[in-house]
């Protein structure tokens, strides 16, 4: 649209609001709608941001009127253009000397053109300064470089005409993302059909298959001394045929060992853990393109079954050429070990019990009515197509519709627990786990059962708290030893001063001495020499002694004072408490959790790492100087040198693996390993020694347990001095080369331990820091067999439950563990290791042996219920039960409704859900529930309670009624039979509530109960009169109401006497709750006593004045003998004015006073002759 050339062209009404909205002037006003003529909004903007112009409060058609004059006389732009800088300036208010047009001159003239304000700054924005003045120049810009169409609406088409609108605020400077353009790399599922690792390690399987069957025919006839002189060696070994046949010549293109392993841990991670379709697996395996069926022979498969698991625990090499076909080559057994591994786990992972067959576990879930796989996969296509609306036939599956293959751990919680369980006990081999080996036994070589003891914990004090501690105690110490050299100095320098006054005061008696014999001496010759007189001499000897006296005893007396002053010691100072040596240090307040448990010793293998909780241990008490020596020479257990050659070998192959190079690097540490170095040959072997080595892994784990309370430090370091290089290289792979537990695939890490109470409890053990090696397993599968014990096909009845052992679930969360499956021989096992105890693990689940429930579980639920039936309104808060989970939810309804079902024919007709089933509650938390059912005598609920998500909503539609207006008192009599008081805090007081009372606590219908009654067989609850009760509960309490509907008095005052027709009285003895109680006699509501009736007798004026004269005539005559005296009697007539009742008030009087007389008789009339 053109822009308006003329003022007659511009809404009056719009001029007249931008005026109003007090933006600008009227010019201002009406560039604003020449910029935006049909957007008021974007002309208040345009305002708002133009209001500094130098031209804004101009008249903008003054300029115009030249310009429409030369666009008719110009048939183009350019023409129009041209007359519009030759326009009669006269009529302007500006100067009429030239001047250069500013920027908005020339942005409105290109407006006028018929182009917006951004187009036109754009065009001004984009052009040479030399063509800024130019409107011919603008507008040609943008007719050949025209804005691209970006469908996006106008910048001012919604804005808002408010100054302080988020439109008008400062644009921060934001990078532009489109989201369309964004990639997200999506995982591409590796088909097992197409898979060329899978396919490789078919062959190996193939060619390994017809290896061991040529050696088991010929056997007896292969010549072994032969083979030890090394003529034939390298000829009759499989590592020979794979070097020719199969790892091919081109040396850039060779199929190593290496290559072998990497395709092997393609399909261990890729379509077995992260999949989960090891059946798929084992099918392409086993089929005409793979090995084409197991191995035939029983002795072969009972063979290979042995020395995987045994080999490792002979130190005889006549034994293992025996297991190997009499082969001694380090690099034959190596490979030989190697297919093992891979055989045992590809062909028999299900012969072994460590996996749920699919066909049977299938079968069992048609059976026992559980969904199944396909049922699973469908919906979860179904979903998908949903979402991305897809057709059928561009279905495909991904992970989004990845459903894996069920184990063990499925069906934890379930009610057939035990009957899948069965499926793995029909094919364990007890003699497998039993024995593992010669004079093997479980206890010796399983390594997935027992080391966690609870007896054995001790409580963890914090390194931190333990830090700061020591740092106390360092300053006092500091503080006391400097006390100390203090009262030290002060007792020295007290001593010199003490011998510095002594022999001060030897020198001024010796200064006494001498005065006195010199006075003595002038005394006596001047006692000779006076010949004179007697008198004189007397008298002159008399003022001498006077004078001599005078003037030596003041100054003897002086010198005396400051001798015994200086010879005096002076008494020290006693110190203070607070400053003696001997003052004890403050106590230090230890603030320990109770509920964090340590287990075991840690060491501390590096010096410059400070660990206060670990006993610290060098390299130079170590007994070997390296791992070599160590693993070979040790005194303790050790392998042989062959042994040896054969785990460096494996462990250089697993180096070369591009697994490890890309997967296993160092992570954040605080031993000196580099981040995201990758891991040496010497943390592999230690790996590997721990996994495959029964006898030396036992031996190290020894080490770090006490074999007694008395054992001291230096006894455990002498004793672990001996693995000091096994055990700081594990401890080096599990912390820095490991993953931590919530990053893992399964996030589930099982071990089983014996039977135990104080594990199952979050209030007992909270948290547990291992310090020793723990091994883990992701298979709940092996837990199982691990836990096997001698009773194990006993039957299933409830007697056995206490003592089934406990398969514990952990979580690490942050906690790191190494998975040892790629490096162990028996990868079945899925074993995982924690090492070390720096951070926490916890008991996520304790997982009975027999049934599959969780103890854990039942014992949370346990600790919720009685607090919903003793609530407390003090102590109730909204966010009381935050932690609740689901599954702790949905544990105490199934309890209730397990509890509930025992009571008369509830279970016979399946009143309540049974989700348990028989043996789905441990019996000691079922007896807990009965016992606490049974003994509850005082019912207490909270009504916000029932009704809050965060406490117990979830209870609501089996505990409240569907109107919300009480409790179902039917349910609670059936869980508590025993029960005769129920209390419910801040329940709404309504009609409603009180109907749903009453209707409860009244009496059945008694004809319908008529027959009930004669047999005896009535409700046993009956009252004095024989009215049967409903339930036992005598008494009802409301506790703090809510009286938004009716008040307590209102409440009183409106059922008191239905509740008392039902023998029932309600009170309210606190004025703030109401108390129903049952009476055992009929209650007789008293009514209250009206006022009585005021009967006033009016007086009548004549009889008053007969009385008066009356008495006066008497009194006369009895006073007329003596004298005569005229008495004034003053006479007080007193008029009461009654008001006349109502009819209805006159009734309701009647109706309290039986024996009152009626209206008509109460009142009073006049006399007839006062009428």
């Amino acid at each position: 649209m053109a822009a308006p050339t003329s003022a007659d062209q511009l809404h009056t009404a719009h001029i007249t609001q931008l005026l109003l909205l007090n933006l600008g002037s009227r010019n201002a006003c009406m560039r604003a709608l020449i910029a935006h003529p049909n957007d008021l909004n974007a002309s208040a903007n345009w305002l708002i941001t133009h209001r500094n112009d130098a031209n804004i409060d101009s008249d903008p058609f003054a300029q115009t009127a030249a310009t429409t004059t030369a666009t008719t006389t110009s048939t183009t732009i350019a023409a129009s253009t041209t007359a519009s800088t030759t326009i009669n300036r006269s009529s302007l208010p500006q100067p009429s000397v030239a001047q250069t047009p500013t920027q908005q001159q020339m942005i409105q003239q290109v407006m006028n053109a018929g182009y917006s304000r951004e187009e036109a700054l754009r065009a001004y924005t984009n052009v040479s300064t030399a063509d800024h003045n130019e409107v011919a120049k603008l507008t040609r810009y943008l007719r050949e470089h025209p804005k691209r169409d970006t469908g996006a609406s106008s910048a001012y088409s919604n804005s808002s005409w408010y100054p302080y609108a988020n439109q008008n605020k400062k644009k921060v400077a934001r990078p532009v993302i489109d989201i369309d353009k964004i990639e997200v790399d999506k995982e591409e599922m590796c088909d097992v059909e197409q898979c060329e690792e899978l396919q490789h390690i078919c062959i190996m399987m193939r060619e390994y298959k017809k290896f061991l069957q040529k050696m088991e025919d010929e056997n007896e006839s292969v010549d072994t001394t032969q083979m030890k002189d090394g003529t034939d060696y390298e000829a009759h070994g499989f590592y020979a045929y794979f070097v020719e046949a199969i790892s091919g010549d081109d040396d850039d293109e060779k199929y190593t060992l290496s290559d072998v392993m990497d395709d092997f841990l393609h399909v261990l991670n890729k379509h077995d853990t992260r999949y989960g379709e090891l059946s798929k697996v084992q099918r392409i395996v086993l089929g005409k393109d793979g090995m084409d069926g197991a191995l035939a022979s029983e002795a072969l498969r009972s063979r290979i079954l042995q020395r995987i698991r045994c080999a490792h625990n002979s130190d005889d090499d006549e034994v293992l050429e025996k297991y190997y076909f009499g082969f001694s080559s380090v690099k034959e057994i190596s490979l030989q070990q190697l297919c093992d591994k891979m055989y045992v786990y590809l062909v028999h992972s299900y012969d072994l019990a460590v996996k749920l067959d699919v066909a049977e576990y299938e079968a069992l879930d048609q059976q026992l009515g559980v969904r199944t796989n396909a049922e699973l996969h469908a919906e979860k296509l179904q979903q998908r197509r949903l979402q991305q609306q897809l057709q059928n036939d561009a279905d495909h599956d991904d992970m989004s519709t990845l459903v894996k293959e069920k184990d063990i751990a499925c069906y934890v919680g379930h009610t057939y627990f035990a009957n899948y369980s069965k499926l793995l006990a029909a094919k364990r081999d007890q003699t497998w786990f039993a024995t593992a080996g010669a004079g093997g036994t479980n206890a010796q070589y399983n390594k997935f059962y027992g080391v966690v003891n609870v007896d054995a914990f001790q409580t963890r004090i914090d390194p931190k708290e333990l830090k700061t501690k020591l740092h106390k105690q360092r300053r006092a110490e500091r503080e006391k030893k400097r006390l100390h050299e203090a009262a030290v100095q002060k007792e020295k320098q007290a001593l010199v001063q003490k011998e510095l006054a002594s022999a001060a005061a030897a020198d001024d008696k010796k200064d006494d001495e001498k005065e006195d014999a010199t006075t003595a001496a002038e005394s006596k010759a001047a006692a000779a020499a006076g010949n004179e007189t007697e008198a004189a001499k007397d008298a002159s000897n008399t003022t001498s002694d006077a004078t001599t006296e005078a003037t030596s005893k003041p100054a003897v007396s002086d010198e005396a004072q400051a001798s015994s002053q200086v010879s005096q010691p002076q008494p020290s100072p006693k110190p203070s408490p607070k400053a003696s040596p001997q003052a004890s240090p403050s106590k230090v307040v230890e603030h320990v959790d109770k509920k964090e448990f340590s287990f075991g010793v840690r060491y501390n293998y590096w010096p410059e790492f400070e660990d206060l909780i670990a006993l610290n241990i060098t390299q130079s008490q170590a007994k070997h100087g390296d791992l070599e020596a160590e693993l070979t020479q040790n005194a303790v257990c050790k392998l042989s040198a062959f042994e040896y050659g054969v785990l460096k070998e494996k462990a250089s192959i697993y180096l070369e693996t591009t697994w490890c190079k890309e997967s296993i690097e160092a992570g954040v540490n605080p031993f000196g390993i580099e981040i995201m170095a990758p891991i040496e040959k010497s943390h592999i072997m230690a790996v590997m020694v721990y996994c495959n080595y029964d006898a030396l892994r036992n031996a190290l784990c020894a080490t770090y347990m006490r074999l007694s309370e008395q054992e001291t430090d230096d006894a455990m370091i002498e004793r672990h001095s001996h693995f000091y290089w096994l055990g700081k290289y594990l401890r080096e792979a599990v912390e820095c080369y490991g993953t931590e537990a919530h990053k893992s695939e399964t996030k589930r890490f099982y071990h089983g331990m014996a039977h135990n109470t104080r594990i199952m409890q979050d209030d007992e053990i909270k948290a547990l820091f291992v310090y020793p090696p723990l091994s883990t397993t992701s298979c709940m599968e092996l837990a199982l067999n691990h836990c096997s014990r001698p009773n194990n096909n006993s039957n299933n009845n409830n007697d056995d439950v206490a003592v089934a052992p406990l398969i514990l679930e952990i979580k690490g969360f942050v906690c790191k563990y190494f998975d040892c499956a790629w490096l162990s021989d028996v990868c079945y096992e899925k074993e995982k290791v924690f090492f070390g105890g720096n951070r926490a693990l916890t008991v996520n689940k304790c997982i009975d042996y027999t049934f599959g429930y969780d103890h854990k579980l039942f014992v949370t639920a346990m600790k919720y219920i009685p607090d919903i039936f003793r609530a407390s309104s003090s102590e109730w808060k909204i966010n009381k039960h935050d932690d609740m989970l689901q599954e702790t939810k949905d544990a105490i309804r199934n309890l209730l409704f397990s509890q509930l079902n025992k009571f008369g024919d509830n279970a016979s007709a399946a009143k309540y859900p049974d989700n348990f089933g028989e043996n789905g509650v441990p019996r000691t938390q079922a007896q807990r529930l009965a016992q606490f059912c049974a003994s509850t005598t005082e019912v207490r609920m909270h009504y916000d309670a029932m009704y809050n998500y965060r406490a117990y909503a979830f209870l609501s539609s089996l505990f409240m009624t569907a109107t919300r207006t009480f409790v179902e008192l039917s349910v609670i009599r059936e869980l508590f039979p025993n029960v005769t008081t129920f209390s419910l805090i801040r329940v709404p007081l309504t009609t409603l509530t009180f109907m749903y009372l009453k209707s409860f606590i009244s009496p059945p219908n008694q004809e319908e109960e008529k027959d009930d009654h004669k047999d005896g067989n009535g409700d046993d609850d009956a009252d004095n009169n024989g009215q049967p009760l409903r339930c036992q509960i005598r008494e009802f309490r409301l506790i703090d109401p809510k009286t938004d509907a009716m008040s307590i008095a209102q409440v009183i005052q409106a059922e008191e006497k239905s509740l008392a027709a039902l023998q029932w009285t309600i009170s309210s003895p606190d004025q703030v709750s109401l108390l129903l109680q049952y009476s055992d006699t009929p209650v007789a509501v008293k009514e209250p006593t009206p006022p009585p009736v005021a009967v006033v007798a009016v007086q009548d004026d004549s009889k008053t004045e007969n009385e008066a004269d009356k008495a006066k005539t008497e009194k006369s005559a009895s006073v007329s003998t003596t004298t005569t005296k005229k008495v004034m009697v003053k006479r007080i007539v007193k008029r009461v004015v009654k008001k006349k009742k109502s009819q209805a008030d006159v009734s309701d009087a009647q109706a309290s006073q039986p024996g009152a007389a009626p209206a008509s008789q109460t009142e009073i009339s006049k006399p007839a002759d006062a009428q």
